[in-house]
């Protein structure tokens, strides 16, 4: 199978995606034994095709443009640019008349024109534009300031000073210049997983809108934390638990937003744990004589979080001689702030942390 050959495969495969569907495409030349791995998530076949199944039915490719293709060996990557359509209500979220636009980059190994390993990495500096953290209320400005200085940090320093290493290890193995084609094989892949663990994770939160209100529900606490842990419970081998007292409290309040809040949560814990066995527990307490209405606790077995990643959460700041590189705890911390809610960081004795989501209703 040469070089070419390779090549016109992942742009066929694009081209299906684009004109039929995600699935069609993965159906068509992904192995049933292959290895999907997206934003650092890894996945069977089965399971990808199933989760793209559920995104593809609201969000339909408009444009897909393939701005760079590089080879080596059996391994084809693209960085491309794809535009999509919501034609149907996802994530609380009704369909608008915008396209949401996505730059992403993707791995593809090759063999007996299958594709076995996918490597998927999403830009995922939609995740601030989709998760609707600026909306028409008191706490505007100070969110939107905190927004550019994170995402100025982000672009400046960890982005692009990582994507530029990436960049030149590619043309060196594009142009036949790399001495050693296995180390620049290597170094791209211990860069991607910087960046990975640099923009956290967001296969789950795909389109969200931007300055989206409010949208206040009552509902009881355990139908959100339950199927949150049930779902890394099973697409994990971690153990996710709740503690609930006798009567489950009741909370008026965006469901969307506290969901994130949670998700970024156990995402962050799964992400750093370096334990045999992973183990987080919500603990969920009913708040008395307080401003506030719910308590939701997330403890972990993993390590605590460092303190200059802390730090600017806790001060609620960003410079330049003061900047965490935890992107998913200020989305928490952004999240708590929309909902009024108050957050807060223990570390245990035992190692672990322990994190502290204060809740009111909302009116």
């Amino acid at each position: 199978m040469t070089a070419q050959n390779n090549v016109g495969i992942v742009h066929e495969y694009i081209n299906i995606a684009h004109t039929e569907s995600r699935v069609a495409a993965a159906e068509r030349y992904l192995a049933e034994d292959a290895t999907v791995v997206v934003n650092g998530t890894s996945m069977t076949s089965a399971e990808y095709v199933a989760e793209i199944g559920q995104s593809d039915r609201s969000f339909v490719p408009t444009e897909t443009e393939i701005n760079q293709t590089v080879v080596e060996d059996n391994t084809v990557v693209v960085r491309a640019v794809s535009k999509q359509k919501q034609v149907e209500p996802a994530y609380g979220i009704e369909p608008t008349d915008g396209e949401i636009e996505t730059h992403f980059s993707v791995f593809h190994r090759i063999v007996d024109e299958e594709i076995t390993r996918m490597v998927i990495v999403v830009d995922e500096m939609a995740k601030f534009r989709q998760l609707g953290l600026l909306s028409e209320d008191p706490t505007r400005e100070q969110l939107q300031d905190q927004y550019y200085q994170v995402l100025n940090r982000v672009l400046r320093h960890d982005l692009r000073n990582r994507l530029n290493v990436i960049r030149l290890a590619a043309d060196s193995l594009a142009e036949n210049h790399a001495s050693d084609p296995v180390v620049a094989g290597v170094k791209i892949r211990a860069v991607v997983d910087e960046l990975l663990q640099t923009t956290d994770k967001a296969r789950a939160l795909e389109q969200l809108a931007i300055d989206a209100p409010l949208e206040s529900t009552t509902f009881q606490i355990d139908s959100l934390v339950n199927p949150v842990l049930q779902k890394y419970n099973e697409s994990t081998d971690a153990v996710c638990t709740a503690e609930y007292p006798d009567d489950v409290p009741s909370i008026t309040t965006d469901k969307k937003l506290l969901w994130n809040a949670l998700n970024e949560l156990l995402e962050n814990s799964l992400l750093y744990n370096d334990r045999d066995e992973t183990q987080i527990t919500v603990v969920v307490r009913e708040v008395l004589d307080s401003q506030y209405n719910c308590e939701l606790q997330i403890e972990d077995n993993g390590p605590q979080i460092p303190a200059e990643v802390l730090k600017p959460i806790e001060e609620n700041e960003e410079t330049e001689l003061l900047h965490g590189s935890g992107i998913g705890l200020w989305i928490v911390k952004w999240c708590l702030t929309r909902l009024d809610g108050e957050l807060s960081f223990e570390q245990c004795d035992d190692d672990g942390t322990r994190v502290r989501m204060l809740l009111p209703n909302l009116d």
